[in-house]
């Protein structure tokens, strides 16, 4: 690029006239923002994604638990509903709605999407007696525990109560945002 230039402006004065002079500072402190800035946006970014997988995590192990307290009380025989209400005590407040519902095997009904609940089927016939939406495409989290007679307890939440707001994240970023670029001025 700089021998292109210097063919076509040949006279020095003239390429020295289209020369803009940055000084020493601005360049160290344009240098030491980006140095700054890229780790903090990656930081920011990267507590974003661990927040949410938290949260799911927490959610299903807390559905979990719920879940084995629920069938111990249905194998008692105590309907779904009211081994819920059990496990969980009147008048607790929830992090979240939890719906807990008896799912037949072979007609899984409304609670899942189709494609979830199929590789749900792939599990059970693999063997697996619990399991968890972790890395399901799905718009639930939720876990589900194997009962006898090809029935699985299911437990769901809505996705969207368990994700993290994103208001206050992106209003601390703007802040380390503004002192980072302070310190490197």
């Amino acid at each position: 690029v700089c021998d292109l230039l210097t063919a076509d402006l040949v006279d020095p004065a003239e390429r020295r006239g289209l020369i803009r002079p940055l000084s020493i500072r601005t360049k160290l402190a344009v240098c030491a923002t980006g140095v700054t800035m890229v780790p903090v946006i990656f930081a920011v970014l990267l507590s974003d994604a661990k927040v949410d997988h938290t949260l799911e995590s927490t959610m299903i192990a807390w559905q979990s638990r719920v879940l084995e307290a629920v069938a111990d009380k249905v194998d008692r025989g105590l309907s779904v509903a009211e081994a819920r209400t059990l496990a969980l005590g009147t008048g607790t407040v929830l992090p979240a709605s939890l719906d807990v519902s008896l799912v037949e095997i072979d007609r899984p009904g409304s609670v899942l999407e189709p494609e979830v609940f199929e590789h749900l089927r792939e599990q059970i016939e693999n063997g697996a007696e619990s399991g968890d939406s972790t890395l399901l495409p799905s718009s639930w989290v939720f876990s589900w525990l194997r009962v006898g007679n090809g029935q699985l307890l299911v437990a769901t939440t809505r996705a969207a109560e368990v994700e993290a707001t994103g208001a206050r994240m992106w209003l601390v970023f703007g802040a380390l945002l503004v002192f980072s670029t302070l310190v490197a001025l």
